[in-house]
């Protein structure tokens, strides 16, 4: 009888043991589960941590990119603001004098050009950073000057001259470089030919631009500037007129004007 209880003590300390085994073996199941669990939810918070950084660097860069090209823009257009409010009228008397009508702020200033040969053509555009100018071409031979008129001090002024003379590839297109800070290189492209001549300035380059000149084609400006100095540089392909073969990327003229 008492050996029947021993035996019956034994195995419920067996099992109670191999109880108390399972639920040891479940505790340290359960704990690691919950440690990887709070492992990889500190990963995702450290991560999404990092991404929102990433976001917030990203939206900045992008916040200050725009900043900085809305300051330039504004810029620009406080520049040509300050001397582009202004409409030009154009009158040919003769062949050879015109009558340049400026108005600005309801105020009208005129004065009357004489030019070397017999006009051509008027009319008006916008260059960057200057504003917009009246522009008076004559044509003599083989020489054609178009000139260029600024309403400045409330007096209406000679800029500068560019050539678009017989010599001129009038579907020539460009584009240009500046290769640093006083040097440029122009490409022109015409009818597939490929034509680039590099140009070093005087001064250190301002900026660069292609315009059209009247229905004469397509020039390229380079503005150039140091202290208190401000001039823009024309330049366009040339060509033997008698052959049509396009020769070189060469000045044809500047632009002086105040900062």
């Amino acid at each position: 009888m008492e050996k029947k209880k021993d035996i019956k003590i034994n195995i419920v300390t067996f099992f109670l043991i191999l109880a108390v085994l399972v639920i040891a073996i479940i505790v340290a199941f359960l704990y690691k589960t919950y440690n990887d669990k709070k492992e990889e939810k500190e990963k995702l918070v450290k991560q999404e941590t990092q991404i929102n950084d990433l976001n917030e660097t990203i939206q900045n860069s992008i916040s200050e990119t725009n900043s900085s090209s809305t300051i330039s823009t504004n810029t620009v257009s406080v520049n040509n603001a300050n001397k582009n409010d202004v409409k030009y009228e154009i009158t040919v008397k003769g062949e050879a004098k015109a009558v340049i009508e400026a108005t600005k702020n309801g105020k009208i200033i005129s004065k009357e050009f004489e030019m070397d040969a017999m006009i051509d053509k008027t009319g008006t555009i916008d260059i960057p950073n200057i504003g917009t100018v009246a522009l008076i071409s004559d044509s003599g031979g083989e020489y054609i000057g178009v000139h260029i008129y600024q309403l400045i001090n409330n007096e209406i002024k000679l800029l500068g001259d560019i050539n678009c003379g017989a010599d001129m590839v009038k579907e020539a297109s460009y584009t240009v470089e500046t290769k640093d800070e006083g040097i440029a290189i122009i490409n022109a492209n015409v009818n597939g030919e490929n034509i680039s001549k590099e140009i070093e300035m005087s001064a250190a380059i301002a900026n660069t631009s292609v315009i059209d000149i009247l229905d004469y084609g397509k020039v390229v400006l380079v503005a150039e500037s140091g202290g208190e100095y401000y001039e823009i540089q024309v330049y366009r392909l040339s060509q033997d007129y008698t052959t049509g073969e396009n020769k070189e990327i060469i000045n044809v003229g500047s632009i002086k004007t105040d900062k």
